[in-house]
C-alpha cells in the first residue's frame, strides 16, 4: 500500500514524467560531457565500431545527439542484433 501511495504521489507531482533511463548508470556513462545527452563522438567511443551504425537509426529527431529514450531504442537494437547473432 505504501509503495501505491509514494508511486501515485510521484505521478501527480509528474516524477514519473521524466525518463527513468536517464539516470542510469550505462546512459551516465556514456554522456561523458554530462549534457542530457549523447553525441556521436561519446556514443563511439562507448561502443564498439559494429554498433556504430544504430547512432543514426536511434537519433529519430536528428538533433545529433541521443536522449534517454533515444538511447533506450539503440540498446533495444544491440540487443536484438545480438540475440539474432548467437552472441
Amino acid at each position: 500500500m505504501k509503495h501505491f501511495i509514494t508511486t501515485a504521489i510521484a505521478v501527480g507531482l509528474g516524477l514519473a514524467a521524466a525518463p527513468a533511463f536517464a539516470g542510469s548508470k550505462s546512459f551516465a556513462r556514456a554522456d561523458a560531457n554530462g549534457d542530457g545527452g549523447i553525441n556521436a563522438a561519446e556514443f563511439y567511443r562507448s561502443q564498439p565500431v559494429e554498433h556504430h551504425r544504430f547512432f543514426h537509426f536511434a537519433d529519430r529527431e536528428n538533433d545529433g545527439k541521443l536522449d534517454a529514450e533515444e538511447y533506450k531504442t539503440v540498446n533495444r537494437l544491440i540487443d536484438r542484433r545480438n540475440y539474432r547473432s548467437g552472441e
